[in-house]
């Protein structure tokens, strides 16, 4: 059975057996952040939805919606959590490759994250901001289109340094 396409964002996944904790951070004016988008850091220690290339490193992932500029989001920021995403398209090959997010439309309704990774982006580039760790175990989840996959901030704004080198 194919994977569905349905680009959901950014899902905890393993937080290292640690209890789940997000931070607090006030949202800088621009497009809604919503739960599952990547976030950045931008002036003064606010926070925007990280967009496809911005080549800046990776605060962590929305836990909640944010709509206005000064309204505070909760962030899951630890450098060693493990999320769930869908990609473009998943190969064995690709575990250990770094990987970018590509254009997404998040549910404007149902409030919901567009993000979704971009396979087009696999490299072993290291300021890519996510590294592939593998496909996602959940049932009915296969290699290919639609992938289900479990990444890693690679690029991540807590985590120091430029990231890490793909396999």
């Amino acid at each position: 059975m194919a994977n569905v396409d349905k680009a959901y964002g950014f899902r905890l996944f393993k937080t290292s057996g640690k209890q789940p904790i997000a931070t607090k951070y006030v949202k800088t004016a621009g497009a809604a952040i919503y739960p599952g988008d990547a976030v950045k850091v931008v002036a003064a220690g606010t926070v925007s939805k990280y967009a496809d290339g911005d080549g800046v490193g990776v605060l962590g992932v929305a836990a909640e919606y944010a709509a206005s500029a000064s309204d505070e989001v909760w962030v899951y920021d630890d450098p060693d959590y493990i999320f769930e995403c869908q990609i473009t398209t998943f190969a064995a090959a690709d575990v250990g490759l770094n990987t970018d997010i590509g254009a997404d439309s998040p549910d404007a309704d149902l409030r919901y994250s567009g993000n979704e990774l971009d396979a087009g982006a696999n490299d072993v580039t290291a300021t890519l901001p996510f590294k592939i760790l593998g496909l996602s175990p959940k049932p009915g989840n296969e290699v290919g289109a639609n992938a289900d996959v479990l990444v890693k901030i690679n690029q991540h704004v807590l985590g120091g340094g430029t990231g890490a080198t793909g396999i």
